[in-house]
Formats: C-alpha cells, sequence, structure tokens
C-alpha cells in the first residue's frame, strides 16, 4: 500500500525524508514520477529550456511534450544542467555540447527566462550569447507568468496519488529530482508562506527552468474561476 510513497520510504525503508510542510513538492515520489521512459523519443521536437538570468547560477533541462489523448499531454524531461560562476558563452557551449551527447544535436526550440533580456553591469545580456551559440532563430524567452501561477502548474502536472503524472523525469536527472525534495516555501516568524524560499540555489534554477517549460507547453496558464459575486444590503461584493 505504501510502496513509493514518502511515508513508505521513511518508515518501510529507513530513509531520511524531509516532512517539513515547507516542502513545496511533497507530492512527487521518484517511484513514480522518475522513469527510463522519460528518454528521448525520435520524431518528437526536443527542447531546452534555460535559467539564465542575473544570478551567478545557471540551470537548463530538456524536455518534449507526448500526447496522452485528446486533452492531456506528457511533458518528459530526459536531461538536466547545472554550473555557478561561469560566463553565458560557456554554459551556451556546455548546453550545446550536452545536446550532442544526450540527443544527437537534435534542438528544436531553445527557450530563456525573460530576464535574460536584461544587460547586467559585468556584461552583455545573456541572451545574446545563448542565441549567438545554440541559434538565433531557435532561441526566445518563455511566456512570462507569475511564480506562484508557475509552480502550481508544475504541481498539477505531478497528479495525486490516484492520478497518472503528466510529468516524468529520466533517471539521469540527479539535478532535478534532487531539486524536487528541497525546493522549499518561505518561513517567517514560524509561519509558512504560500512563497518560495528566496534564493535556494540551486534548486531554484531546475524549478525555474522546470516552469518556464510548462507555461511553453501550457501557454494559457491556468484557468481562473469566477469568484462568486453577492449582494448585501444594496451593495455588489
Amino acid at each position: 500500500m505504501y510502496a513509493g510513497s514518502r511515508l513508505g520510504r521513511q518508515e518501510l525503508l529507513a530513509e531520511l525524508v524531509e516532512t517539513s510542510e515547507a516542502i513545496r513538492f511533497p507530492m512527487f515520489e521518484p517511484a513514480r514520477h522518475v522513469t527510463p521512459r522519460a528518454d528521448v523519443l525520435r520524431g518528437l521536437p526536443v527542447r531546452v529550456a534555460i535559467d539564465c538570468g542575473l544570478s551567478r547560477h545557471v540551470g537548463a533541462l530538456w524536455f518534449q511534450v507526448r500526447e496522452r489523448d485528446a486533452h492531456r499531454r506528457v511533458l518528459s524531461v530526459f536531461a538536466d544542467y547545472y554550473a555557478v560562476d561561469k560566463t553565458s558563452e560557456f554554459h551556451a557551449q556546455a548546453i550545446l555540447a550536452q545536446t550532442r551527447e544526450v540527443c544527437q544535436g537534435r534542438l528544436e526550440a531553445v527557450y530563456l527566462d525573460p530576464a535574460s533580456t536584461a544587460r547586467s553591469g559585468v556584461g552583455p545580456a545573456a541572451r545574446g550569447e545563448f542565441a549567438r551559440v545554440l541559434g538565433e532563430r531557435i532561441t526566445t524567452t518563455w511566456p512570462s507568468h507569475r511564480v506562484l501561477e508557475g509552480l502550481d502548474q508544475v504541481e498539477i502536472l505531478l497528479g495525486g496519488p490516484e492520478r497518472e503524472p503528466d510529468l516524468i523525469v529520466h533517471p539521469r536527472c540527479q539535478f532535478l529530482i534532487q531539486s524536487f525534495q528541497t525546493y522549499r516555501r518561505k518561513e517567517q516568524r514560524g509561519e509558512i508562506l504560500d512563497l518560495p524560499e528566496d534564493p535556494q540555489h540551486p534548486a531554484e534554477e531546475a524549478i525555474d527552468s522546470l516552469r518556464g517549460a510548462v507555461r511553453v507547453v501550457y501557454p494559457e496558464g491556468r484557468i481562473e474561476q469566477p469568484q462568486l459575486r453577492t449582494i448585501h444590503a444594496g451593495r455588489l461584493y
């Protein structure tokens, strides 16, 4: 009954599992979400999402999109990258080399953090360097969105215990797997807020790249439910 669950890993396998309520993705379970089936498939476009804003840290995820049925898609992440204190050109060349290694150089689209267009005081905007190395024609930024909405979308794709996940990760993606298990909500005066802890490198580089990838797949975002409106004493609320 508890095979693959956090409780089972802790109580049956004696693993040290983070159980704090501050953990942002407690529903992430390697037994459910990590599978060799997430490896790259021929015939599907290969895309990479890169978190390369103004921080010293850069992360990237390679992903594909599979059609589950007429209404649902599966996001499969099959490779990841992380490095710190390197130039944008170094990161771009390393990502290009890893693309050749994991998918024979196939790359149909590159999505950068919208912050990559900002020029820093130490050099040109990151976007220009990545586009020059990876290809101007295929390089763009992922759709802008609120961070919390992007994190909610990731959570929805992970699915509950009774739902087949719409997000799967290849075992080679240890950076992303560890980030799922450590990404935290902010704690303030003993209260856990529905905000990400900031900063929390390197986990945020993986998760930010992932929410960028999810936003590419679902650019419409989450559908907001209409708020109920009531009339009381002649006033509309």
